[in-house]
Formats: C-alpha cells, structure tokens, sequence
C-alpha cells in the first residue's frame, strides 16, 4: 500500500499522481509493498521522507514560497523518487494534458530563454520534448493569433456499432441503445435549434462532428444535421466529421458529407495489424482500410488517420509498418496516440508494461514522418499513457486542423452539443468555465432544457 501523510500542509491531487507515474499508476491500495510519503511543511520550506516497510528509503528538503508550494512539493516527490528509481519520465514532473500550454505560460511568465530553461530544468522535462513543445508552438500561434476572436462548436454522436477493448468514453453501443437513436438525434437536433446562439453564430470558426461514431448515423440523419448546421452557422472554415470506423465510410456517406460542405474525415484504423485488429474488437480488416481511403481519394475531403502505439503483442515491426501502410496512404493527417488504459476501457486492468522500453523514445516514429512532410502541429496527454508519452497530431503543410490546435488552448469558447459534450467557456482573465453535458441517454432526453439554461447563465455570468 502506498499512502500520504501531510504535517502542516494539505495533500494535493497532482501529488498523487506524480507518484503514480513512478509506479504504473497502481492504486495506491493494491501496491504490494508498504511505502508512505511524510511530507512536513516548515516555514520557508518542504520536507520529503519516504518510507519501505518502515525504513528510509529517500528524502529531500526544498526551499518554497506561498505562491509555489503546491508546485515545489510536485518538484521535490520527482526529484526525490527519480533519484532512488533511478528513473527519469520523459515528461519530468508535468502530470497535465496540455504541455504545450504550460510551455508558453512560463515563456510568458519569465521570458522566453529564461521560461525555457526553467520548462527543461526546474521541470526536469527531456530536451526532445520541450524542442517538441517549440515546434508545436511555433504552428499553433499562427492560428490562434488568427482565430484569436471565435469560437468552436463540437457535437457528440455517442454510439458505436461494438466497444473497442481501450475504450473509455462515452459510448452506447447500437445492439444495446440503437433503440434511442431515434429519440437522441431528435433532442439533439432540438439542443442545436434552441441553443446556437448562446454565443454569436457568425463567430463560429470550425465544427466538429465527434463520438463515438458519427456514421452510426443514417445518411438522411446525416444529411439533416449537416442542413441545421449549415443553417446555423454560416462562417465555419472547416466541418470535421469523425467518420472512424473503415467499414461505415461508403460512398454514399461521402457523397452527402462533400455536398453539406464537410471538409475533413477521420478513418481511424488504429493499426495495419491484423491480429491486433481482432485482439482490441475491432470488426474491420486490413482490406477494409484501404478500400475505404481508395473511396475517399474520389472526394474533395481532406484525411486523418489514427495510429496507437502500445498495443499488447505489437514490437517495433507492427509499428514501424503501420506507419509505413498510413504514411503510403498519403492522408493529410495522421495522430499518433500513446496506449490509454483508462477506468472504464476493458483492457485497464492487463498486464501491460507502462514503461514499453521499445517506445520510450518515440523520436524515431516522429522522424519518420517528418521525412515525409508530415510536421506536429498539436499535442495532448493522457493519464496511464504507455511509456509516460503523449498523443500527437501530424499534418502536410497548410492542412492543419482549427478545432484541435484551439481546443488543446484554454483561449476560446466551446460550445458543445450532445450527451456528455462538455462546453467551455474562456473568460476575459483566461479561466475556464465547464458545461458537462447528460452522461446519461434517458437522463439527457428528459433535462435537455437545463443543459441551455446552464450554459446561457455561465456565459451572462462570466463573458
């Protein structure tokens, strides 16, 4: 059991966490070895001790002020447990889902040499990827500069055709919930009417279409929720319709995302593996993916593609060959994910090495597609990643994503349609105020009025 005793200070969840990143993210209950974290604040300063089985195992003391101890205790645990690991995190200390972003706020906060040597040292973030972070940076400002005054608009389409074996969102499968599709896409369809204007229209910038899987939807239910959105929102610059699944992408699909003006589809294969297909209950074939790219190469609609890595059974070849198929496909972008196991995903509790020795260092894979004139230009990460790595977006020149770089960016408004669509909105002092949506089907049917109304007194109370 791992456990944390605070003297004069209270613990923080981002502690634990930090901790957990050390120990492939255990439970602190299930741990089989007995070590506790004393932590003891004094006047000026923190002081670590760590305990195995009663006997000192590390400690550490840090110098703090008010304004940083929460921080400086972070620092000081992965300092401390680096040290007696003898194990360093590619991502040092950083526990959140957006570094590029805490990137920029220390560039911000200390200039822009002093804010990166503070990133890579004070941080203890790995070279390569603070040159990531910059790279990324360099992409994103140009856009968000652009876009600095509009918003982004997402809807959730929440079923699936089959429950992929890493999945953790929130999703209803069609043999258990098809019933309510009827019933969803009219609420849906009404939460849109009744609330687009909750911020102005004419600033709506991109939108995208996620889920779940958005072709569950009929084509006539397809082509009616591209008509209200067309209607609605005249100045979009892009529509992402997260098509996904190879085999639901046919050619009349395609024809009636080109004519509503779609400009973007994922094709999501995670791997060109077919053994790995069948171990994470995906129903689509190797074939099914390159039948679905030949068809889509007939229509004016850009493409991105989702890989994973960390996939049980996969070595260096799987990975290196699936880009390889992807990269062959020449879509104009492709995300590399890291591995996820996250509550909720049937693979949570498999015995997977968190640390993946093979793909610690994904610079490799990163390089690779650069040589093929793919660049990163967005980043996020993900609790229980493989290899304590992140997900990356990639794209061909000019054909980046709007909605992903500004959405990864705490600096515009979301507003978000669906079960389960969370809404954002940004304030003048950069603070964030969420709108979750209904988890629940019949839940979100039946209270569809309160979701509006919270979001209509967040944006009277706050904007």
């Amino acid at each position: 059991m791992i456990d944390i005793k605070c003297n004069n200070i209270s613990t923080h969840k981002t502690w634990e966490e930090m901790i957990k990143a050390f120990f492939d993210y255990i439970p602190f209950e299930e741990y089989d070895e007995n070590i506790l974290f004393e932590i003891t604040k004094n006047d000026n300063s923190i002081n670590l001790k760590i305990f195995k089985d009663k006997e000192l195992f590390g400690e550490g003391t840090t110098e703090i002020s008010p304004l940083d101890e929460v921080r400086a205790t972070k620092v000081l645990i992965y300092e401390v447990l680096s040290r007696v690991l003898k194990r360093d995190l590619p991502w040092g200390t950083l526990t959140g889902i957006r570094p590029v972003s805490f990137f920029n706020w220390t560039k911000k906060q200390y200039g822009n040499e002093l804010g990166r040597e503070i990133f890579s040292t004070k941080y203890h973030v790995r070279s390569d990827k603070v040159e990531l972070c910059e790279e990324i940076e360099n992409i994103e400002h140009k856009t968000m500069t652009k876009y600095k005054d509009n918003h982004l608009i997402y809807i959730h389409i929440p079923f699936c055709e089959t429950r992929c074996n890493y999945c953790s969102f929130s999703v209803m499968t069609m043999d258990k919930f098809g019933k309510w599709m009827d019933k969803y896409f009219e609420t849906l369809l009404k939460e849109i009417e009744e609330g687009y204007d909750i911020l102005p229209p004419e600033k709506a910038c991109s939108l995208y279409i996620g889920g779940g899987t958005p072709s569950t939807l009929s084509i006539e239910k397809t082509k009616k929720l591209l008509s209200v959105i067309n209607e609605k929102f005249k100045n979009l610059v892009e529509i992402t319709f997260e098509a996904g699944r190879p085999e639901s992408i046919t050619k009349e699909l395609l024809e009636v995302l080109q004519s509503e003006g779609v400009s973007r589809i994922s094709i999501n294969p995670q791997s060109m593996q077919q053994k790995t297909l069948d171990s994470i209950g995906r129903k689509h074939t190797v074939e099914d993916i390159y039948a679905a790219f030949e068809r889509a190469k007939k229509y004016d609609i850009d493409v991105n593609t989702d890989m994973i890595i960390g996939f049980k059974g996969e070595g260096v070849h799987d990975v290196t060959d699936t880009l390889s198929k992807l990269i062959a496909l020449e879509p104009e972008n492709i995300t590399v994910h890291s591995l996820a196991l996250k509550t909720g995903s049937r693979i949570k509790n498999q015995n997977v090495d968190f640390s993946y020795e093979e793909f610690i260092d994904r610079r490799n894979i990163y390089d690779i597609l650069r040589k093929n004139s793919y660049r990163p230009y967005y980043l996020y990460r993900q609790k229980r990643q493989v290899g304590e790595a992140e997900n990356i977006g990639f794209s061909k020149e000019g054909k980046e994503n709007i909605f992903n770089i500004l959405s990864m960016n705490d600096e515009n408004h979301v507003l978000a349609f669906g079960m389960g669509a969370v809404s954002k909105f940004v304030d003048k002092n950069l603070d964030c105020h969420r709108v979750f949506g209904f988890r629940d089907v019949i839940y979100y049917i039946e209270h569809l009025n309160e979701l509006n109304e919270n979001k209509r007194e967040i944006v009277e109370k706050y904007l």
